[in-house]
């Protein structure tokens, strides 16, 4: 009887570690830097079925590991001027251009928005946009940038949100 007097709050508890853990609680900054040159090898996908973005991600990694490429890193770039676009590939080191069953291409160096959250697992992407997105908005607002692509970029612990920017025409 003791203990199930305490059970909801073991488990409040619970869950709140479980948040800490997350990184719910983490503040998120933004800084503007230099990002790129970039070699990204991808296919598109339909950007309102996010449960495509770990199976395109099985299948790329497949077919490059059959051309023994090594250092490259998880990248999806999500377009605001379309729902329905999204690109689902990888950062490599070097130029490609004879892959028939990928797209290829290089995001040029540019001027970015940039932030971070902690990879724990599948979660953390959702709670990580969930976090980031209303900071990156209310950066861009303040400062007059215009609404542009969302670069999200897998890196060992930590997934990085990259924001490129551009100048806007409305007012503050």
């Amino acid at each position: 009887m003791f203990l199930l007097a305490f059970l909801p709050i073991l488990i409040i508890i619970g869950i709140i570690a479980y948040l800490v853990y997350m990184g719910a609680f983490l503040p998120i900054t933004i800084e503007e830097k230099q990002m790129g040159p970039f070699h990204f090898l991808y296919k598109e996908i339909n950007g309102k079925d996010y449960s495509l973005i770990g199976k395109t991600t099985t299948e790329i990694t497949n077919i490059l590991k059959q051309y023994n490429f090594s250092n490259q890193k998880p990248l999806q770039v999500f377009y605001p001027d379309t729902e329905n676009k999204v690109e689902v590939g990888f950062l490599v080191d070097e130029k490609v251009n004879d892959l028939k069953e990928l797209k290829s291409k290089t995001i040029p160096q540019c001027q970015c928005l940039i932030t971070s959250f902690p990879w724990r697992n599948s979660l953390s992407f959702i709670l990580g946009f969930s976090k980031v997105d209303p900071v990156l908005n209310n950066h861009r607002k303040s400062n007059n940038y215009k609404k542009t692509e969302v670069m999200v970029m897998l890196e060992s612990d930590s997934i990085v949100y990259m924001q490129r920017i551009e100048s806007s025409n409305y007012e503050k």
